[in-house]
């Protein structure tokens, strides 16, 4: 009777291993799996990394004391010529679509509505346009005290840099204006994203992020970054900046905390005056001054 229980025991016991063995089997087989997958996608990231970075865009070569600013406008690129009295459109693939005549100089552009305005900023003419994004005929002409420099819109607000160390903002449903001081003298470009402001100190080497009222909320600086431009934001308030003297891009966390370099000389950048990210179809546009566009894609985050 014993034996036969033990017997019983140990056929059991030997049922009980084999399924056991058979899942552990299953187990690490699928965990091998899983783990080539992961790294097969890795893979592939890498590689589109590698092919993204090695996709420049060279637009249209300007000689060296041209300065250029860009915008974008239904898919397309608008480009403010500041040595000449025009915008010039591409399509995003760089193809040269046409030249559009302007009344003056134009430092800043800015498309607020895709079927009726953009707008342009006239630094030497102290003024800013508003146009027919059809006809780029102007329908507004406003006019300031200082120069009118960097050009943002958020949430039906229009943000104009005058002066160097003010900006205007103003209520494009009331008509409503308000003047905002900033924490510094020296400001030619701005961006704005949801409740901050964003603008660049060219000559202390400093990006400053501010609340919507004009506050001082953070200020960034760092020795990789002199003499900084141009500025963009991404969804998550991360803020890419331009250094015309470092011939880089960096991009500085959305807290101001840290920094890290993207692109450098060797990549291409000399003397970079703008940027711009297309936060819809997350591209990044970076603009020479000799007139040299290089255009990205972002895949990676902070």
């Amino acid at each position: 009777m014993i034996l036969q229980t033990r017997t019983e025991i140990n056929a059991h016991l030997d049922k009980l291993e084999e399924k056991l063995l058979q899942e552990l089997g299953s187990t690490s087989g699928s965990c091998k799996s899983e783990n080539t997958k992961i790294l097969r996608k890795l893979k592939i990231a890498e590689g589109k990394l590698t092919k993204l970075r090695e996709e420049i865009l060279q637009i249209k070569q300007f000689s060296s004391d041209k300065n250029v600013f860009l915008g974008t406008y239904q898919g397309d690129i608008l480009i403010a010529n500041c040595a000449e009295k025009y915008l010039i459109k591409y399509s995003d693939a760089g193809k040269h679509i046409r030249d559009i005549p302007v009344s003056g100089l134009p430092f800043g552009v800015e498309v607020i509505d895709l079927n009726r305005i953009v707008v342009v900023t006239y630094a030497t003419a102290n003024c800013v346009e508003i146009m027919n994004s059809n006809t780029f005929k102007a329908e507004m002409n406003i006019r300031y005290h200082d120069d009118a420099w960097g050009v943002s819109q958020h949430n039906d607000r229009l943000y104009v840099v005058t002066g160097n160390a003010t900006v205007q903002v103003m209520d494009l449903l009331r008509g409503q204006w308000e003047t905002l001081k900033l924490a510094s003298d020296n400001v030619l470009n701005i961006t704005t994203s949801r409740d901050r402001i964003f603008y660049t100190d060219y000559a202390t080497g400093n990006v400053h992020c501010c609340l919507i009222n004009g506050e001082e909320f953070w200020q960034f600086g760092s020795k990789n970054i002199r003499r900084p431009r141009g500025l963009a934001v991404d969804n998550h308030n991360n803020v890419y900046v331009v250094g015309f003297g470092s011939n880089n891009l960096s991009i500085i966390q959305h807290d101001g905390k840290n920094s890290r370099t993207l692109l450098t000389e060797s990549d291409g950048l000399f003397n970079p005056r703008d940027v711009y990210y297309d936060k819809e179809k997350r591209t990044l546009l970076i603009c020479n001054q000799d007139g040299t566009i290089f255009l990205y894609k972002v895949v990676l985050n902070f």
